[in-house]
């Protein structure tokens, strides 16, 4: 495609002057075949300096500006002129350091000279090649244009820079990846619905009637008591009923601190695990494990909460009853009740609670 940032007017250019640097000859100067004629600032040639002691003569030390740069510059690129103002700015700078600080001021004048004439070659060579670009369609520039259009055509049937190993390594993966998930919904559509799809498809048949729906909790381990905390949230009594932090925590602290103050109700249903020391033992350990841990709520917990909260609670599930947890303390609207819903296919983890909220009249729930 060109240099880059060129396009293609930059690459017509470049083609152009290819053309004209083979149909035009180069014309030595006259007195050298191979170098120009060098001259100095007051007209002198090479051959003077060595006969010349003033200053003058010193300054011609300095790389002398050819007299033919300017004619010669309308056959070169741009990109060739640059490098050959680079090559003449190093050899004057190694002239200009022989003549020492004493010169300062032909110094100066002789940085000035070279630069001006650098900046006047360019301002012309910028002027002819814009004047170029004006010029109509020829043969030439027609050429220039069709090698434009089939390296540009090369290029992208190549398809650009190719991709390194990593990157092939990357999209086999992801491509190995994408069949995998294809393979597995097509496993997955020929199965038909899984369990968890069937009971949530259920339990919303269930509750729709009743004006409920469920709300979502997390499944990590802390359901029960994320969804009783979200029940108090909505029907009042979070800061009342809780101690601070007034969440789940809370929730768990609640339901412990019932067990510990009434074993009677719950010593008996906790098995005892190997290497402890008794059945108290292991109740305090359960007990624990509710305050300050993970470990998944169940219908003990549930009781528990019932009585600590003085809160009737309702579980919904499918294929069961209601249970109902509390039931002395169950209001005649049940707006005060808790409500809950039970899984055993959830998340491919077995059981697990959401919370049960009330739906608005336009169909979505009651809580954002």
């Amino acid at each position: 495609m060109g240099r880059k940032g060129g396009g293609r007017n930059a690459f017509v250019k470049a083609t152009l002057h290819k053309t004209i640097e083979d149909e035009v000859p180069d014309e030595p100067s006259a007195g050298n075949p191979t170098e120009p004629a060098v001259q100095t600032e007051n007209g002198a040639t090479a051959g003077d300096q060595d006969t010349s002691k003033s200053v003058k003569s010193d300054c011609a030390k300095a790389p002398a500006v050819p007299v033919s740069a300017l004619d010669h510059s309308e056959e070169e690129t741009r990109g060739q002129m640059v490098q050959r103002h680079k090559r003449e700015l190093k050899v004057h700078k190694e002239a200009m350091k022989k003549l020492g600080k004493k010169r300062k001021d032909d110094i100066e004048k002789l940085d000035k000279d070279i630069g001006n004439r650098h900046a006047a070659e360019l301002a012309a060579l910028e002027t002819r090649l814009a004047a170029e670009a004006d010029m109509p369609d020829d043969g030439t520039v027609k050429l220039a244009e069709s090698l434009y259009d089939t390296k540009l055509t090369g290029s992208q049937d190549k398809g650009g820079p190719q991709p390194s190993r990593a990157q092939k390594r990357r999209d086999a993966k992801a491509a190995q990846e994408a069949e995998r998930e294809a393979r597995i919904a097509e496993e997955h559509a020929a199965m038909g619905d899984s369990a968890r799809v069937i009971e949530e498809r259920s339990l919303a048949e269930l509750l729709s009637p009743l004006g409920l729906a469920v709300r979502s909790v997390p499944a990590d381990g802390h359901c029960l008591y994320r969804a009783v905390e979200e029940q108090l949230g909505s029907s009042g009594g979070r800061e009342e009923l809780l101690p601070p932090p007034h969440d789940y925590w809370a929730v768990r602290a609640a339901a412990a601190a019932y067990m510990r103050a009434h074993p009677d109700q719950f010593m008996p249903f906790i098995s005892q695990e190997d290497g402890e020391e008794g059945p108290e033992a292991a109740f305090e350990a359960y007990c624990c494990a509710v305050e300050s841990s993970a470990a998944w709520g169940g219908q003990l917990e549930l009781r528990a909460l019932a009585q600590a909260l003085r809160r009737h609670i309702a579980v919904y599930s499918v294929g069961m009853p209601r249970v109902d947890m509390g039931p002395e303390f169950q209001g005649e609207d049940e707006e005060s009740s808790l409500r809950l819903c039970y899984l055993r296919h959830a998340f491919g983890l077995g059981e697990h609670y959401n919370s049960v909220t009330t739906v608005a009249a336009g169909g979505d729930t009651d809580i954002e």
